[in-house]
């Protein structure tokens, strides 16, 4: 069990992971990511493509859901960023 923030102080049961993968793009988004990952429900697998943010973006990341895969990618685009992780995704 887990507190989330934002949650009003109640713990959050821990639940069988959703069997899907989950691909986050990121560029410069360390001050969202936390929050953002905080509210997801367990999921099988969590890929961040992250376009080489400068602001610590993926370390937030892997504080909040260390089990988050990590993918750095040259700045080429949203479209790219989320085509990237397909051939590596399991779920």
């Amino acid at each position: 069990m887990r507190n989330v923030p934002g949650n009003h102080g109640r713990t959050v049961r821990a639940v069988t992971p959703l069997p899907l993968s989950v691909v986050i793009p990121t560029l410069n988004e360390a001050r969202n990511i936390g929050h953002v990952l905080d509210l997801m429900p367990p999921v099988e697998e969590l890929i961040i493509v992250d376009g080489c943010s400068d602001d610590g973006t993926v370390r937030v990341a892997h504080e909040h859901r260390p089990e988050a895969r990590s993918i750095l990618q040259p700045r080429s685009g949203k479209a790219s960023a989320t085509r990237a992780p397909f051939g590596i995704a399991t779920a």
